[in-house]
Formats: structure tokens, C-alpha cells, sequence
């Protein structure tokens, strides 16, 4: 087995080709990678961190991680080659989802979920663009609601949800352009409706 040591690779590669060395030749050893290496491993340490819930519990990302795994049940081509299509894990739906109006169609989905299988299964969706891959998913529920009426109304609630915090963080710079430090005593009822009208009509003058 070849080294990391660039010496004994250069000596041993001599009896093999090119082919061979690439599939031998340990890059990670080679001391001027290991700066690289320790940065690299720490950063996946941490990302392991976070979403084991091995972390602090403020930055902790476990629950969402298993909620945005379940939610590819939605997508028909994922949800049958993960096998993600069953009752028990449209329990752990219901407790990653607490939403009363979807907790109460679980009942019904489990009875949908044979059906939903056979319509699944041969489903093909366009991965590689995002907005055609959105545009037959949206087509495939909306053509499904007679056939799966509960699966489609809870696809409606999941795709309400959003997996970042881009838009808090945008009420939030609009807050901080509304109202900047001269207007921090202004009424909660103003602050509420010019925030409101700014965002709902974003080209209305305030």
C-alpha cells in the first residue's frame, strides 16, 4: 500500500500506472493537507453536531432534519424509493408536525396509503430544474385530490412550511428601516399596520 509520503510514492509508482497510483496514494496523509484536513473535519463535526442534537440546544437542528425527511413523502418518486410511504411514519409526522388540521387527516392518509403507492410507483420527477421539479409536484397533488383527498390536503399544509428563516429575517430589516431608533416609542398599533402594509404592497408608498 502506498504512503502518504510523496518520496515512497514516487519510487513505488514506478512499477505501477497511473491508474493504480490515483487509487492508492493517500492525499489526507500528506502533511502539507493535514491544515487542510483538521478545518475540513471540524466542519463536519460541528454539522454532525447539530444535526445528532449532540449540540447546544439553541443551535440544535435534529428536529428539523427529521422533519424535512419526512416531508419527502410528498414527493411521489422519493417517497417510493425511500420506502417513506407508511403508517408509522405518518405518526412521526403528526409529532414533527403539530398542526391540529394535518394531526387530524393522519387517520385518513393511513387509509390512503396503499392507494398512494400504486399511484407513486413509475412516478418520475425532473430533478435537475427546480422550478420544473416544483411545477409537476404541484400538478401531480392537484390531480390527485379526488383519488387521495387527505394526502393532498396535507401536501397543501407541508408546502407552507419553510426551511429557512429568510422570511423573519426580512420582517425584521423592514422593522429596523420602519422604525429606526427616533421611533422606538411609537405605538404597537402603528408599528403593526405600517409593518403589514409595507409588506403585503411592498411598491405601495408608506
Amino acid at each position: 500500500m502506498i504512503t502518504g509520503d510523496p518520496a515512497v510514492v514516487f519510487q513505488q509508482s514506478r512499477l505501477l500506472t497511473e491508474q493504480e497510483v490515483r487509487e492508492q496514494l493517500l492525499v489526507t496523509a500528506l502533511p502539507a493537507r493535514q491544515p487542510i484536513v483538521d478545518a475540513v473535519k471540524r466542519s463536519f463535526d460541528y454539522i454532525d453536531r447539530r444535526f445528532r442534537g449532540n449540540g447546544q440546544e439553541i443551535y440544535d437542528c435534529q428536529q428539523e432534519y427529521v422533519l424535512f425527511g419526512l416531508v419527502r413523502m410528498f414527493d411521489p418518486q422519493r417517497a417510493t424509493e425511500c420506502d417513506l410511504i407508511s403508517a408509522d411514519n405518518l405518526d412521526l409526522l403528526a409529532l414533527a408536525v403539530p398542526n391540529p388540521s394535518l394531526v387530524a387527516l393522519i387517520p385518513q392518509m393511513k387509509e390512503e396509503v396503499a392507494a398512494y403507492i400504486a399511484v407513486a410507483n413509475g412516478v418520475r420527477m425532473p430533478t435537475e430544474d427546480i422550478a420544473a421539479y416544483t411545477e409537476k409536484i404541484l400538478q401531480f397533488w392537484s390531480g390527485r385530490e379526488d383519488k387521495l383527498p387527505a394526502f393532498a390536503h396535507a401536501a397543501r399544509i407541508v408546502f407552507a412550511l419553510t426551511p429557512n428563516s429568510a422570511g423573519c429575517e426580512r420582517v425584521f430589516s423592514l422593522l429596523a428601516t420602519l422604525f429606526p431608533f427616533e421611533r422606538t416609542s411609537s405605538m404597537s398599533d402603528l408599528i403593526e399596520g405600517t409593518l403589514m402594509m409595507r409588506y403585503n404592497k411592498r411598491d405601495a408608498p408608506i
